[in-house]
């Protein structure tokens, strides 16, 4: 992975496949930092059912909804591994790459803030990288433990402070989901019903082309 910006902005997930709220989030992402987003699409995770589609199905899907846009970038490096790597294996294998000083931002979804404290050296993750939350305006923080709520009040901005803090930070980033999940599209492959205005128009012919998800 290579790009010459001051910060690395990443979007992860197994992206099976990805969808049109990826990509608005995306472009949120971009308008906020005025930086790269990097999809990293991950390994089959070990905490929920691994992806339906091969790696290089999802890559291909990946590649055609980004079309070559100059503000996207695709780093491939983990999803063709076999075993699961964590977040924080994911940022210690980058942090060895780019070293410490330059910014990452590490988006996450407002139900990922309120479980971080469950997820593998959740600590440590505050010492590799910056969180950028999506939320929902006015959503509550009330389910996080009281532990996280301490780290949460700490390190939450909501000025990207020229993108010079390489981590620690929690940014908010107001943004209302786009109603699309991965799932729904799947579901809608399954039951032969239209995917078009869920996904990319090639994301759709490739799709059907290859009988994914059916």
């Amino acid at each position: 992975m290579s790009t010459n910006s001051h910060a690395y902005i990443i979007l992860g997930g197994t992206f099976d496949p990805i969808h049109n709220g990826h990509i608005l989030l995306a472009e949120a992402l971009y308008n906020s930092f005025k930086q790269p987003v990097i999809f990293i699409p991950t390994a089959p995770p070990n905490y929920k059912a691994p992806p339906q589609t091969t790696a290089k199905e999802r890559l291909e899907m990946l590649k055609l909804a980004l079309n070559n846009n100059p503000h996207f970038i695709i780093d491939s490096c983990e999803m063709f591994e076999e075993n699961y790597i964590s977040t924080n294996q994911s940022l210690k294998i980058l942090r060895e790459k780019i070293g410490y000083d330059k910014p990452i931002y590490f988006l996450i979804g407002e139900d990922s803030l309120v479980s971080l404290d469950t997820w593998d050296n959740w600590h440590e993750l505050f010492n590799l990288t910056n969180f950028v939350v999506a939320m929902r305006p006015g959503y509550s923080l009330e389910q996080m433990s009281g532990q996280l709520k301490l780290e949460f009040t700490k390190r939450t901005t909501c000025s990207i402070k020229n993108l010079t803090d390489p981590y620690g930070q929690i940014y908010i980033l107001n943004f209302t989901p786009h109603d699309i999940a991965s799932t729904t599209v799947r579901n809608n492959c399954k039951q032969n019903l239209p995917i078009e205005d869920m996904v990319d128009p090639k994301v759709a012919k490739y799709i059907k082309e290859n009988k994914l998800y059916i």
